[in-house]
């Protein structure tokens, strides 16, 4: 049984380091609901990898009480059950609108309108249900083997509607906005790329289906979880609240209880969730750019194998000049503004004319008016200096011929 025990901890603690690159990418990315969410993920993964060495040992009735360290986490438990599913029916409704594409505050990504909408979808409710815990708590706390810090709550109608009914309408909120995205997305399949683009979401196809993808699966490990104990709470509430009844007079009395191993499956879940995100957010081409540059920070730099080969490539290329071809045809066009830039220009004609090889028609001549290289010479610079004077923009096309040989 230890080594079980020791086994979850190993995995709550390697599930919260590889949620560590995943939230700092959400954070810069400034995905409000994402980066709320993983965090209450971490949070679940480093508080059960703690319970589990603190509390699953042998001697787990000469253990450590956990005062103000179990007033604490209680209160952050009730708040990680509740918020991971307002935060994911935050993100479920953020990917809707912006595929939907109809109200501006959702397309704005840094409309301060959009960003008080999240914060309130993600973090009221958990910070209400934290407060108001107090007061549907039959006993300060209990330490449950393995599991650690619990809260035990009243069996009345007043801990239904103050806690155990938050987990289970979020978790409906997300499945509603997550079947949406997937209609809508399967309707709008071909213009995705262009509503993602034109919105500025920040967002391009891959970034979008990890999103969605994450969403769904966070969705169909929390409803299920949300649901039984709902149905479970619902059938064991049935009194009405009477405060002296709750907060009676053992009311500050810490009991300990071993329930066995099974306790843990919420926690298990958690690990499981926090590895997925990992493998969708942690893996992909931003977050391994974003590892490479946390690691020129300290000094590790990363080239790139084929740059070098590139650059000899590149290197290796013939001067265009050595191009020999049986047919070769330059064509320009070039708006002339000043008269340095006419000037240029034509020193340009002239090495371009010069470079004609002797003995060869100009062929830019023609009988009638031009019948040798420097007369046309002479001609175009009239020309272009004409121009100067007499107009502020001048378009010339050129262009070059060599005949076949």
């Amino acid at each position: 049984m230890l080594s079980a025990v020791a086994g979850i901890g190993a995995f709550s603690l390697i599930a919260f380091i590889l949620l560590i690159p995943p939230w700092m990418w959400h954070i810069r990315s400034k995905n409000i609901p994402a980066s709320i969410l993983i965090f209450w993920l971490m949070y679940v993964d480093l508080n059960g990898f703690i319970s589990s060495m603190v509390w699953g040992r042998d001697d787990f009735e000469n253990s450590w009480d956990g005062k103000v360290w179990c007033d604490i986490t209680i209160r952050l438990d009730v708040g990680a059950t509740v918020g991971k599913c307002s935060a994911i029916a935050c993100l479920a409704m953020n990917l809707f609108m912006l595929l939907y594409a109809k109200h501006p505050i959702f397309l704005n990504q840094k409309s301060w309108k959009k960003i008080a909408i999240d914060l309130s979808m993600c973090l009221i409710t958990p910070i209400f249900v934290m407060v108001v815990q107090y007061v549907i708590l039959y006993y300060r706390y209990c330490i449950v083997r393995y599991q650690g810090c619990t809260a035990i709550y009243a069996t009345t109608n007043a801990t239904i509607g103050l806690y155990v009914v938050w987990p289970l309408v979020w978790s409906l909120v997300a499945l509603v906005f997550g079947i949406l995205t997937l209609v809508t997305f399967f309707k709008k399949r071909k213009d995705v790329k262009d509503i993602l683009l034109c919105t500025n979401s920040g967002l391009n196809i891959t970034r979008f289906a990890r999103l969605l993808i994450f969403s769904c699966l966070i969705v169909l490990a929390m409803l299920p979880l949300a649901i039984y104990y709902f149905f479970s709470q619902a059938n064991q509430s049935q009194y009405p609240f009477v405060w002296r009844e709750v907060h009676h007079s053992d009311w500050g009395e810490i009991y300990f209880y071993d329930l066995g191993f099974f306790t843990l499956y919420d926690k298990l879940v958690n690990c499981i969730v926090s590895v997925l995100a990992f493998l969708i957010f942690g893996l992909g081409s931003d977050a391994i750019g974003m590892y490479k540059g946390i690691l020129s920070m300290v000094g590790i730099n990363f080239k790139p194998k084929s740059a070098g080969k590139e650059g000899k490539e590149l290197q290796e290329l013939p001067s265009p000049s050595l191009i020999n071809t049986n047919k070769s045809q330059i064509t320009n066009t070039t708006p002339f503004t000043n008269t340095s830039t006419l000037r240029d220009i034509e020193n340009q004609f002239a090495d371009i004319i010069h470079e004609v090889v002797p003995g060869e028609t100009n062929p830019f001549a023609t009988p009638a008016t031009l019948t040798k290289e420097n007369q046309f010479e002479e001609e175009l610079r009239d020309l272009i200096q004409d121009s100067n004077s007499s107009t502020e923009n001048f378009s010339y096309k050129y262009e070059v011929k060599q005949k076949p040989t």
